[in-house]
């Protein structure tokens, strides 16, 4: 009860924030116009009416607008992503109904991504401060992506070992339990209330038109969980026109590398499935909905699966209130699959189940599995153009299975945030209070109850025409079963300058935090010959990073892009790993020797990173390019080697489970009907790991001591347009048959045949 006070003290704190920047306009006017294309003068729906740098309203089906506004002098700006804006002023009188239309023309600027990630709020990507990379709906279509966690995994810095990212190597390796990494989509965290893990596959490819990736601590403005950074994904709204899209694929594992991993005889793993999805708008109405099927017959054995998901959005624009807009969102999957966790050996039966000592079987968790969310929403700009914004999500996931680890858990999700834009000093002002209420019932876990209550505030101030700064302030409360975390405030700043017409200049400091999740603190179970201890003793960590960038924008004919390099520092206090000890009693398997979730000291990594990235055309060849390099040296601050290598494969000091340089590339160029293109993966060796493993995984010593230069993986792709509407891709995923593993114990697919086939219409 207490902490539901603290949440409407919250509540009230914004709205009375709301209420002192809120002024009252009883004289006023209407401006109303069309907005149309430059080039076929055709109406340009959706796009933004910003008066006074603050968004006011968009453009409906026919292009058409209309806006109440308080007398006086006002900036309106006109701007739409791949246009170039309009910006007017003018004097209105009281009553006065003023026609402004406008025709715009296409961008060809070189850097015009448009971003909301990094300050809750639309802005131009050269002008944020910290690090950051876009990826649009083209690197979904183009390399088949099923999981979303491959798409992730391609961004330079990120790496995504067994579903748990890490950025920038702020995490390893944590046997599904907690994340630093905030997974978040349409503007909503998505972690179970149990574990506080990712659920990628739960994500809607289908629909999803951005990914935005934050690299370093962004609590500040995401909460618990955004230690490390946050994934953004961003799905699709409807656009001029109906748009539907349809993908239809079938695949086929070829022989590994080592013929004798080859468990399946002639009859090789196969893959199929297919996606759907349609937007429209009609009348007053946006429309999106979307569909996913999947069926596969894994490459190790045991491993199958059979999913399906379906999702829509919807959006009421009113017509009495053309600020007002609202709607629910929804995705529902079903999802059947074996679960495999440890190889057999490293000879033949890398891609078979470790077998069990008491039955001799492989062992495989067949699960069940069941998730939901709906969000429902409220948008509105009031008459002096202050924005309000009502989030809501429920989220149920449920998951059964036949290995007594049953678990269901319930989050939901309320916030509202106001933003304000005050022109004499051109400042923008976020700010808002969120509640997030998890109940977990789970075999586990046990019955578990938590809280989680934050209020925000967010600053972005422009100084002339090249200096952006950046603040933000949060401070957040935590709770299970009436047990209270620690809570304390956390900040971030940045600057942004720029120092030429495409060349940026960004500096930055950022605090961020994560509270243990309940699958930490209380998890109780066996994984194969593994067991997992529960820690009640576990307190939050916390961290900090600085960052120093340059962003520089790139013209080759009509190739657009933009080269970033920078330096970071991060440091952890508390920082939470998983380490092996004697953690249950003498009667415990194995005299109680297992893993648990431990506060393992203070930690640092400081490393740099260079990317690039663009598209466009080179001459006659289309280009599209994403590629980086990253290195970091993790470590510990009061390092012991006699201690602290007791239990790990490496005497020096170094993190476990990070991979100290990683390069990766994703180039493709099409030429009339004709694409080609290539994925490129590079990751050292891991140096350091648990060394219990290379004792109870078969073979992994063995294989370890071999495979040591660390591993390249390439990716093929090749596409023809068929027609207008229709395309087909050969795609080769792991060209050369590399053998990689990504934990210890998990070998990597073979060799992979794809063929995919389009339709948009």
């Amino acid at each position: 009860m207490q902490r539901n006070l603290r949440f409407i003290f919250f509540l009230a704190c914004n709205l009375l924030l709301a209420s002192v920047f809120h002024f009252s306009h009883a004289q006023t006017a209407i401006i109303t116009g069309q907005i149309l294309d430059t080039k076929d003068s055709e109406p340009l729906p959706g796009v933004n009416i910003f008066v006074n740098d603050s968004t006011g309203t968009s453009t409906d089906l026919t292009g058409r607008y209309k806006l109440e506004l308080s007398t006086g002098e006002h900036t309106v700006k006109i701007s739409f992503i791949g246009y170039e804006s309009i910006q007017e002023n003018l004097i209105l009188k009281e009553n006065e109904a003023r026609i402004l239309s406008f025709k715009l023309k296409q961008n060809q600027k070189l850097l015009n991504t448009i971003v909301i990630s990094a300050g809750k709020y639309e802005q131009p990507i050269e002008e944020v401060t910290i690090s950051m990379e876009v990826l649009d709906v083209s690197f979904i279509e183009n390399t088949n992506t099923t999981n979303i966690e491959t798409l992730v995994d391609k961004v330079p810095g990120v790496n995504v070992v067994d579903g748990q990212a890490n950025i920038r190597g702020g995490s390893g390796y944590s046997y599904g339990a907690g994340s630093r990494v905030l997974v978040v989509i349409d503007d909503i965290p998505l972690l179970t209330s149990d574990a506080g893990d990712s659920k990628w596959k739960f994500l809607p490819v289908e629909i999803i038109n951005k990914v935005e990736v934050l690299k370093g601590a962004s609590s500040a403005l995401f909460g618990t969980s955004a230690l490390n950074g946050v994934v953004h994904f961003r799905t699709d709204y409807p656009g001029n026109t109906p748009q539907t899209k349809a993908i239809w694929f079938t695949s086929i594992y070829d022989t590994p590398k080592r013929e004798q991993l080859k468990w399946w005889g002639t009859n090789s793993p196969l893959q199929f499935g297919s996606s759907f999805s349609h937007s429209q708008k009609i009348d007053q109405v946006d429309l999106v909905a979307g569909a996913y099927y999947l069926n596969s017959s894994g490459y190790r054995l045991g491993e199958d699966e059979e999913s399906y998901r379906f999702n829509f959005k919807t959006r009421y624009r009113s017509k009495k209130n053309d600020g007002l807009s609202y709607g629910i969102n929804l995705i529902t999957m079903k999802r059947d699959q074996g679960v495999f966790f440890l190889w057999d050996n490293d000879s033949s039966g890398a891609y078979l189940p470790l077998q069990d000592v008491e039955t001799g079987e492989g062992v495989i968790s067949n699960s069940k599995l069941r998730r939901t969310y709906v969000d429902p929403y409220l948008n509105y700009v009031d008459k002096s153009n202050n924005t309000h914004r009502f989030r809501s999500r429920y989220f149920l996931s449920d998951n059964r299975n036949d290995t007594d680890q049953d678990s269901k858990a319930s989050t939901t999700y309320l916030s509202y945030q106001y933003q304000k834009y005050l022109k004499d000093v051109r400042l923008t002002i976020t700010t808002g209070t969120e509640l997030t209420l998890g109940k977990v019932e789970s075999e586990l876990y046990g019955d578990h109850d938590g809280e989680n209550g934050a209020f925000y505030l967010q600053t972005d101030k422009k100084f002339g025409s090249r200096l952006n700064a950046s603040f933000g302030f949060r401070y957040e409360l935590n709770a299970v079963d009436d047990v209270e975390d620690e809570s304390q405030p956390v900040l971030r700043t940045g600057l942004n300058y720029k120092v030429g017409e495409a060349t940026f200049l960004r500096a930055s400091f950022g605090q961020g935090y994560r509270f243990p999740s309940i699958a930490e603190r209380t998890i109780r179970t066996q994984i194969s010959s593994l067991y997992l201890y529960p820690n009640d003793t576990l307190v939050p960590e916390s961290g900090w990073n600085v960052e120093l960038g340059i962003k520089q924008g790139i013209k080759i004919n009509n190739w657009l892009g933009y080269a970033d390099a920078s330096l970071f520092y991060l440091e952890y206090k508390d920082m939470m790993e998983f380490t092996f000890g004697t953690y249950g009693t003498p009667s415990d398997p194995l005299f109680g020797l297992g893993f648990a979730a431990l506060n393992v000291g203070n930690t640092r990594i400081k490393g740099m990173e260079f990317s690039i990235n663009g598209t466009g055309k080179i001459r006659s060849v289309d280009m599209q390019l994403l590629a980086g390099y990253t290195y970091i040296e993790p470590e510990f601050l009061d390092f012991d080697p006699e201690q602290d290598t007791l239990t790990n494969t490496s005497t020096d000091n170094i993190l476990k489970y990070r991979y100290q340089h990683t390069a990766k590339a994703d180039v493709e160029a099409g030429y009339k009907k004709f694409a080609l293109g290539y994925t490129v993966t590079y990751n050292s060796f891991m140096e350091n790991i648990d060394a219990v493993f290379e004792g109870v995984i078969p073979g992994l010593a063995n294989y370890r001591g071999k495979n040591d230069d660390g591993d390249i993986v390439v990716d093929q792709r090749f596409r023809y347009q068929i027609s207008e509407n229709i395309a087909s891709s050969f795609i080769i995923k792991n060209l050369l048959n590399e053998e990689y593993m990504g934990r210890p114990g998990d070998m990597r697919p073979p060799r992979q045949f794809i063929l995919q086939f389009n339709l948009k219409i």
